[in-house]
């Protein structure tokens, strides 16, 4: 693992110069190639591509914010495969935003059952196959305030899963081929000065959406997403950044539109929705500090819980994770970085993520 992982970091450096070829300084259309192994915990070691195109207005603009659009493909030494395409763009001068994320995919992965202390022997695996997509169109308003219609749409064709386990009895929904669809709303707040590596400024962004058989839903539930984070800018590139994320649904959810905490961007040093239930709370702070040349550092903790509802919330349940990590800057100008982060969870085991950008 630790050669992988220096092979790893030894291509990323070679395509720092890639991207330096491709892509302009200043503003116009810039584009961020990458083609590199990167390894998490509930994927194991994998290649992935990524494209991000991303677009800087001219200084003079009156809008100054950069469109950024991610395509990647990824395969996985646990045989999972996904394709997809994250949008962040602006039209007529701002005044128009669309975000979302488009995804296919094939991904075998674990479940503990529901619940706050779900014990590690009730682990069983399951394969999710299909698609889903969050796309929103949004109006400015005000100066800062982006809101508008958003549509939610996930189609599973089929899974594959543990017989006599917890998901085999039938009591969570959406285990075999089901539809959701949704209409719903999505608001954001940006003051962020980069979308890349920000040094100061907030983003919120919050996302509800209604699945009803008048939608050609499966399923009757709804879902609301909350996501705020902060910026902090100390000197030069010294930053304190915080997150705070819940997500809450009601009705009758399916196994993949339930709330998690672990994975790669929140609560690192779990894997990917260790504790799920119906609600979710998690919250990170991050230091973020140049170490030399292309290289930058980050020490990181968290805490987070979840609960069949917001009632139900206490202290005892909570998990805490903490860890540190590498930054090698793919593209300087912007702050793209491949990183490698180091997680803990609460029973001090370790877990590795070897990815691309930072985790907020």
């Amino acid at each position: 693992m630790k050669k992988l992982c220096i092979i790893s970091f030894t291509v990323i450096a070679a395509l720092c110069y890639v991207s330096a070829l491709i892509a302009e300084d200043g503003s116009g259309w810039n584009v961020a190639p990458i083609a590199a192994p990167y390894y998490t915990p509930d994927t194991k070691w994998a290649i992935g591509a990524y494209i991000v195109p991303y677009y800087k207005p001219p200084a003079d603009s009156p809008f100054t914010k950069s469109d950024e659009y991610t395509f990647y493909v990824a395969y996985t030494q646990l045989k999972q495969i996904a394709f997809g395409f994250l949008p962040e763009a602006y039209f007529a001068d701002g005044k128009i935003k669309l975000s979302g994320k488009i995804e296919a995919c094939r991904y075998p992965t674990l479940f503990w059952g529901l619940g706050p202390d779900t014990p590690d022997k009730a682990k069983e695996q399951y394969t999710q196959v299909g698609w889903w997509g969050d796309l929103a169109v949004m109006f400015r308003a005000g100066d800062i305030v982006y809101i508008g219609p958003l549509y939610h749409y996930r189609n599973n064709t089929e899974k594959d899963y543990e017989s006599g386990g917890i998901i085999d009895s039938g009591d969570i929904p959406g285990i075999n081929h089901y539809i959701e669809s949704g209409l719903g709303f999505a608001l954001q707040i940006d003051t962020r000065d980069s979308i890349f590596y920000p040094k100061r400024g907030m983003f919120i962004n919050e996302r509800s959406s209604f699945q009803h058989k008048a939608f050609v839903s499966d399923n009757k539930f709804g879902r609301h997403e909350f996501d705020a984070r902060m910026f902090y800018g100390i000197t030069g590139d010294h930053v304190i950044a915080f997150q705070f994320k819940a997500k809450i649904t009601q009705g009758d959810v399916p196994l993949e539109s339930l709330s998690g905490i672990g994975g790669d961007e929140l609560m690192r040093g779990y894997l990917e929705n260790r504790y799920i239930d119906k609600t979710s709370i998690a919250a990170q702070a991050e230091y973020r500090f140049p170490v030399i040349w292309r290289f930058a550092g980050t020490a990181f903790a968290g805490a987070g819980e979840v609960q069949p509802s917001m009632m139900d919330y206490n202290t005892g349940d909570l998990h805490f994770a903490a860890g540190a990590g590498l930054r090698l800057i793919i593209d300087r100008q912007e702050h793209i970085a491949a990183r490698l982060d180091l997680g803990f969870d609460e029973n001090g085991s370790l877990s590795i993520y070897f990815l691309v950008k930072e985790a907020f």
